[in-house]
């Protein structure tokens, strides 16, 4: 009987960890596919490398930076030999004595593995990175080691400018495989210590489970040599070369630092060539505008295909305020466009960065692939290069698009706050980060939101002169904040206007989960000032959110409806209607706005218009 090429790792007499949660770190974050996992997290893993590699170089010196990704479809002989190098059918055994929602994925995954179809790889090579360099006896000074055999810690320090801090980057490649299984060959300098410069080895995670022959399993499992006299040692130089090979994985060697870097090899990816080279575009395309690095996706079919920011409709928009934000182009006097003032940027003495912003134009906003519409949104980014979060905030007047550039001193602050899959900056207090990178992310957030308020203001196109209106309720809400649960209750309004105005509800904050909305509900009707038996109406109402001290703001949405059995109305907009009212007839209308942050001021002026017959049917 030949010996197994994959070696499980018994669980320790003190325990230890599962190999399942290398798959579980990024399980239910619904904001980001598959695909965008694989794409930022490896890339970032090899950008850092790179960087890393080039620490001190004068920039003609700097030793450029290039990514493919290669699908692969194995079919006949091809893919038979491949399964049994690989020993996959050992993994697919042990599965059957896993839990079960582990033997049942991985039954799906062998079922697809196993049938007359093409077995597809995904091999993730950089270049012009250091490499997985350092022999596993190392123990945490080696790359290698951190890498594959250890889980959630990296190494890295907080202070050297890369992407990823928390070790769990490799989850996102282990997720990315329909078994879990990756192989890594890698070529790398030399060491003092270690004249090896290449080594493959493979992982597969799982959870702990109990195979067998009774014993405890922590779920991971390491191939290695079996020709190094103890399990899980990787294979070296020119037998690594040779066993690549056999994985259908292009040599790899150190002869030139160009040379030097990391290939991933997925076993049956859960991703396709087009949907990655969306995400790269997506989530990389400053360092890529930026001529900063080289990334390739090779179908399976020999077609080569390379991000194009400036073809990507949800990129598109973003591209011109990041040229603004990172000073290399000026403010347009005809495009609507604005760097947010430098007086917002110091916190505790920390300059935090730059934005810009820039009003999307329709065109932009009819290609758009997204769900954004008039949303204002802001792509956030530090030092990789890597958008960390495209930011949506709720003011929707105008559709904005901006970038925030992190400065390199607020880099460090802004990359303790990010969970480990790196998409947001946390504002809220923690035990576990330090209380100023909590301050400079709560200011990052808070005066991106005032800067973009102010710029939706300077951009938005003068209100034209009311007509004259029955101004039933003046300024309702000056001065209602959070937290009161009505506003001032007026008295019948004494007037020779013909109609008669009554709250059955007083304007009053509502709460729902961590926001608020307002209300409001009044009946309109013919007074005994009337002189006609019918009029026209027209009813709108303004809610704006207030600037400090000030009594105007910007224009919030909100929604004027007519309460069920009351007369029929044309919808002009949501805070627009058109309709008639009788004598003996009762209006009831309802104001409600949109939801918003309970901390802000606000002021809510519904108006109530009688209109000639002829402009009836058109918005004023």
């Amino acid at each position: 009987m030949s010996k197994p090429l994959w070696h499980w790792i018994e669980l320790q007499k003190l325990g230890g960890a599962s190999g399942g949660l290398a798959g579980k770190v990024f399980k239910g974050i619904n904001t980001l596919t598959a695909s965008d996992l694989l794409a930022r997290e490896v890339i970032q893993n090899s950008w850092d490398a790179s960087r890393k590699l080039n620490t001190g170089r004068p920039k003609s010196k700097k030793i450029p930076f290039k990514m493919e990704f290669r699908f692969i479809e194995l079919n006949g002989k091809e893919k038979a030999s491949f399964l049994q190098t690989a020993g996959l059918e050992e993994i697919h055994q042990e599965s059957k004595y896993m839990k079960k929602s582990d033997s049942e994925v991985a039954a799906e995954s062998f079922g697809a593995i196993n049938s007359n179809s093409p077995l597809k790889l995904l091999i993730c090579s950089d270049y012009g990175a250091h490499g997985l360099f350092g022999s596993i006896e190392m123990g945490s000074d080696s790359i290698l080691f951190r890498a594959l055999y250890m889980f959630g810690d990296t190494g890295k320090t907080d202070e050297d400018g890369t992407g990823g801090s928390y070790g769990f980057g490799k989850s996102a490649f282990i997720r990315g495989s329909g078994i879990q299984t990756v192989f890594a060959y890698s070529s790398f300098a030399t060491l003092p210590k270690d004249q090896v410069t290449r080594r493959l080895v493979g992982t597969t995670y799982w959870g702990s489970h109990r195979d067998s022959n009774g014993r405890d399993l922590e779920g991971r499992a390491i191939y290695g040599d079996p020709g190094a006299g103890e399990p899980g040692i990787p294979f070296e130089d020119s037998k690594a070369d040779e066993l690549a090979q056999e994985l259908f994985m292009d040599l790899r060697n150190a002869n030139a630092e160009e040379n030097l870097g990391t290939s991933l090899l997925l076993v049956h990816p859960q991703v396709e060539a087009e949907e990655l080279i969306d995400s790269i575009e997506k989530w990389w395309w400053p360092a890529l505008v930026d001529n900063e690095m080289e990334i390739v996706v090779h179908k399976a079919d020999g077609k080569r295909l390379m991000p194009r920011p400036m073809n990507n409709s949800y990129v598109r928009p973003f591209l011109k305020a990041y040229e603004l934000a990172v000073g290399r182009a000026k403010q347009s006097a005809v495009i609507q466009e604005s760097l947010i003032s430098n007086s917002w940027q110091e916190v505790n003495g920390i300059n935090i960065g730059a934005a810009a912003l820039r009003v999307a134009s329709e065109e932009e906003l009819a290609s758009e692939e997204s769900e954004g519409g008039h949303f204002p949104r802001i792509a956030l980014l530090r030092s990789p290069k890597m958008i960390i979060e495209y930011k949506d905030f709720e003011r929707r007047r105008v559709a904005v698009r901006g970038v925030f550039v992190a400065s390199n001193e607020a880099d460090g602050h802004l990359r303790n706050t990010e969970p480990a899959q790196h998409d947001h900056w946390d504002k809220k207090k923690s035990k576990e980060i330090p209380a100023l990178s909590t301050t400079v992310a709560d200011a990052v957030y808070s005066k991106l939101s005032t800067g973009l308020r102010k710029f939706i203001e300077e951009v938005s196109p003068t209100p034209p002169n009311e007509r004259e209106t029955l101004s039933v309720f003046s300024e309702l809400m000056r001065g209602l904040l959070a937290g009161k649960k009505s506003g001032p209750k007026l008295p019948p309004k004494a007037s020779k206007m013909p109609l008669e105005i009554n709250f059955t509800h007083q304007p009053s904050v509502k709460a729902h989960r961590d926001q608020v909305y307002t209300e409001a509900i009044f009946k309109i009707s013919l007074g005994p000032n009337a002189e006609n038996k019918t009029y026209n109406l027209r009813i709108t109402a303004d809610f704006q959110i207030l600037e400090e001290e000030s009594d105007s703001g910007e224009s919030w949405p909100c929604h004027v409806t007519i309460a069920k059995n009351s007369a029929e109305f044309e919808i002009i907009s949501t805070n627009e209607l058109i309709g008639r009212i009788n004598v003996g007839e009762v209006i009831e209308v309802q104001v409600k706005s949109d939801l918003y942050d309970r901390n802000w001021t606000s002021k809510l002026k519904p108006q109530v218009e009688i209109i000639p017959d002829e402009s009836k049917a058109g918005p004023k």
